[in-house]
């Protein structure tokens, strides 16, 4: 059963300022070594924003700072139009260095074949895509960045307005405007290179790519959400499966950790293997995300311990699959999914593009993750063949027992799922808190998982979970309550 809660919440855009000329070829707007040349504050309400030059010891050179009330206040380079801004007809690939604690917009403003557009790029974990209210098309780079220290982004921005608005194109790039507080560098358009082209990861020729065996230690692994502090990932010798695995400690379903990537953040890229293969022990809640590109864009498929399939959730990218709750506790299980068939199956009429990242939440231990094609059985040897049994002499007919009368069904009544929010509306970033405590289920049920999608790209497994909206827009969170007899 589904019960779901609105948010509503605008940011307000201003008057542009600005304007920069670009080359041909490639245009650095900004790399601090010339101060703060070109760059404005945008919004000084609340007072005191700043846009200073200081070196940065990590990055070795100077570098943007800006400094300000979080996201209320925003700095802009180069302009909102063609004609207050850079009119870059030609250079499309958005380059430049970020370092940020906390939470951000980086907001692009493009001109097009259906008008002026305003690509956001913020933390969130997915893609908004374009917003049918207005003129912005919102794409995530994922909130693993945060805290993490120096990272180097390339955003194609005439394929983020073409996959984020079917039917759109790109004429030209104008300006910048950054929310928040944090450092920047080097950032740059430019013409796109062969090499460009293409940054992923080759197709795999081979029938399997073992992503995670830990034997390499966490190699690949990060810690996705580090909120609360304090959580880790680490490889560990364990008896029971006879090797080294992966371990992931934190709070629970609150902390989450990747492999992998999304979006423009480092995706696998892998079209060939839509086979998922892992180990898991477990002995709590836990959700295991597959970030994909679909026919129809970013998909995540989402397993969990429910005993029952949410299927694709109508308000957002979410495709949900209960792998059963019998596995909590029942030590190590070897897991398949066929990813593709869990796409055209959870949302009927998508097709499966392409594999790009995994986030698990939880506390629990992991091993042999893996894609592989369809198909493939790994090599054994030849078991030889079984001589014929001779027929069984046919049995004669037992006479007919008279039916039984059928005993009336007792109807299952399903749980009822209950949110409440500490608050409903509010200015961006707003921070909310959830809580489903007072959800209910049929006696002597009781409510077994609980399977939140915040409408931001955030999940949570937990009866509560608070998230914050960094983006203006209107949100839709669900709950998905399960209760012990699987209802």
């Amino acid at each position: 059963m589904h019960t779901r809660a609105l948010l509503k919440y605008f940011l307000i855009v201003w008057v542009p300022l600005m304007l920069f000329s670009h080359t041909a070829s490639a245009t650095v707007y900004s790399d601090a070594e010339k101060g703060t040349d070109g760059w404005v504050v945008f919004d000084n309400r609340p007072d005191g924003a700043t846009v200073t030059s200081v070196f940065d010891d990590d990055h070795g050179s100077k570098v943007i700072q800006t400094n300000g009330e979080r996201t209320l206040n925003s700095y802009l380079i180069g302009g909102i139009n063609s004609t207050t801004g850079w009119n870059n007809t030609n250079e499309t690939l958005l380059t430049w260095d970020m370092s940020t604690d906390e939470a951000f917009i980086v907001m692009v403003y493009a001109k097009t074949e259906r008008g002026t557009r305003r690509l956001v790029y913020t933390k969130s974990n997915s893609n908004g895509l374009k917003n049918p209210y207005n003129n912005t098309i919102s794409w995530g780079l994922g909130s693993a960045l945060i805290g993490s220290g120096w990272n180097a982004y390339s955003q194609d921005l005439a394929a983020d307005v073409a996959l984020g608005e079917p039917g759109n194109a790109l004429i030209a790039v104008n300006g910048i405007s950054i929310y928040g507080s944090f450092r920047l560098d080097n950032i740059a358009l430019k013409t796109k290179t062969d090499e460009e082209d293409d940054p992923s990861t080759p197709i795999s020729d081979s029938p399997i790519t073992v992503y995670s065996d830990a034997e390499n230690g966490i190699d690949g692994w990060v810690v996705f959400d580090n909120r609360p502090a304090g959580a880790k990932i680490t490889s560990v010798f364990d008896d029971d499966q006879g090797s080294n695995v992966i371990q992931t400690n934190g709070r629970g379903t609150r902390n989450g950790y990747l492999i992998g990537g999304y979006g423009s953040r480092n995706p696998w890229n892998n079209q060939s293997q839509t086979i998922l293969t892992w180990d898991m022990l477990t002995n709590e809640s836990f959700a295991l995300v597959v970030f994909v590109d679909t026919s129809k864009g970013s998909r995540r498929i989402i397993y969990t311990k429910s005993n029952s399939d949410g299927l694709k959730n109508p308000n957002n990218n979410s495709i949900w699959w209960g792998l059963g709750s019998a596995l909590i506790g029942n030590g190590w299980d070897s897991y398949s999914r066929d990813l593709a068939a869990d796409i055209s199956v959870g949302e009927p009429g998508n097709a499966l593009l392409a594999v790009n990242g995994i986030i698990v939440y939880g506390s629990l231990r992991l091993d042999n993750v893996a894609l592989s094609i369809k198909d493939f059985v790994p090599d054994t040897p030849d078991t030889p063949d079984t001589p014929d049994t001779p027929d069984t002499p046919d049995t004669p007919d037992t006479p007919d027992t008279p039916d039984t009368p059928d005993t009336p069904d007792t109807p299952a009544v399903p749980p009822v799922a209950v949110i409440e929010a500490s608050v409903v509306t509010g200015p961006a970033p707003l921070t909310v808190v959830f809580n489903a405590a007072t959800s209910t289920a049929e006696a002597p049920a009781t409510i077994a998982t609980y399977a939140w999608d915040f409408g931001n790209g955030d999940i949570a497994t937990s009866a509560g979970g608070s998230t914050t909206y960094d983006e203006a827009g209107s949100y839709i969170a669900t709950l998905v309550v399960t209760d012990s007899n699987g209802l």
